[in-house]
């Protein structure tokens, strides 16, 4: 039976794990990691996460050569799950349940730690996946090979890629394509291959597509995320939504000026938290927005409720989204007047040249 996670035993699991020493069965643990496929799938999709576990139950997992990009996808893959998955499956690690009784898990010369300790615990487990996450989307994003969708009467250049009727081909010389679809031009692409061109027909790598960050790198310009794809992915819908309720009403207000950009970029983003703050679990927020929630927890002594802080930096990066529009509608109006009043001196100011013109040539 093929493994639903890529670890078959709770040794190759401890491999991909910092500081964990675990003697799990690898069967007791599957229901934990089911969540965490959820959590990878998500993001890379499920056509790819299904081609990845794929490769794992393959005869050629571990072979390299022509099958070493998708060894390197399917390690990166492991690391992020197996962090993801014990973070899911940290709570059956601290408490035992049986037949009449839940209780903490206790030895002669072990005890439960602090409750400060687990969370760090916890924290690490997430930051790791989130690295690994991070290197698995740049992965695909670089072995992406640019392809086209194939048209007749169209002029392609050697190892051209294009996609017909679901399959990828690459061109075998530069030639002319005629009315119909001719195999002799071109080569089936191999399945090794075809999984980075699977990544970019997903919904996942599209709506990443978003046209106001270019990557996550531009989203950290704005607001600190840790440097990290992953979440910039798990933003998406967020971002979309931003984008439609808030960004699009504006369209009208066309402007070049870096400066506005910036600020309406500033807007977005601060927007975007604001609602990721209070739609995310807290562990599933950036680490330098937790140290924030903590933060406010420990000058606040009477709210020490992490959703009560949640909302409070939720409505303050609100407030500051706010801001930031306002700030655009005001740049936006002024470089429209700019114009408006660039555009009525340019008109007498031609005239009188073409004036001038016209006297000289007389003269």
């Amino acid at each position: 039976m093929a493994n639903i996670i890529p670890f078959k035993t709770g040794a190759e699991l401890k491999t991909f794990l910092s500081g964990i020493n675990i003697t799990l069965d690898i069967g007791n643990i599957q229901s934990s990691f089911v969540k965490a496929i959820e959590d990878v799938s998500d993001v890379v999709s499920d056509d790819v996460w299904k081609l990845i576990i794929d490769h794992y139950n393959s005869e050629h997992f571990g072979d390299g050569g022509e099958y070493q990009k998708l060894d390197d996808l399917v390690k990166l893959a492991q690391y992020a799950l197996a962090n993801f998955g014990m973070f899911h499956h940290f709570i059956w690690l601290t408490i035992s349940i049986s037949n009449s009784s839940v209780t903490v898990k206790k030895s002669e010369d072990e005890t439960t730690a602090y409750k400060y300790l687990t969370d760090e615990a916890k924290q690490s487990l997430i930051d790791t996946a989130w690295v690994f996450m991070t290197k698995l989307i740049e992965y695909l994003n670089a072995n992406a090979t640019v392809w086209t969708a194939w048209e007749k009467t169209t002029s392609y250049q050697a190892d051209q890629i294009v996609r017909y009727n679901d399959t990828f081909y690459k061109a075998n010389a530069q030639f002319t394509s005629g009315e119909s679809f001719a195999v002799a031009n071109w080569t089936v692409k191999p399945d090794s291959e075809v999984i980075f061109h699977k990544w970019t027909l997903s919904d996942q790598y599209t709506e990443l597509q978003n046209e106001i960050f270019e990557s996550y790198k531009d989203f950290q310009k704005y607001f600190d995320i840790s440097r990290s794809a992953y979440f910039y992915a798990k933003l998406r819908h967020i971002i979309n939504r931003v984008k439609d309720d808030y960004v699009n009403s504006r369209l009208f207000q066309k402007t070049s000026d870096s400066t506005v950009i910036r600020t309406l970029k500033r807007a977005v983003a601060y927007k975007t938290m604001s609602i990721a703050t209070m739609e995310f679990d807290y562990f599933m927020l950036p680490k330098p927005l937790r140290v924030s929630i903590g933060n406010e927890m420990q000058k606040n002594a009477r709210f020490r409720d992490v959703s009560h802080m949640k909302q409070v930096i939720s409505e303050r990066y609100n407030q500051i989204a706010d801001q930031y529009f306002e700030e655009f509608e005001r740049a936006v109006q002024i470089d429209r007047e700019s114009e408006s009043i660039s555009e009525k001196v340019t008109q007498p100011y031609t005239t009188t040249l073409n004036e001038d013109k016209s006297h000289a040539s007389m003269m």
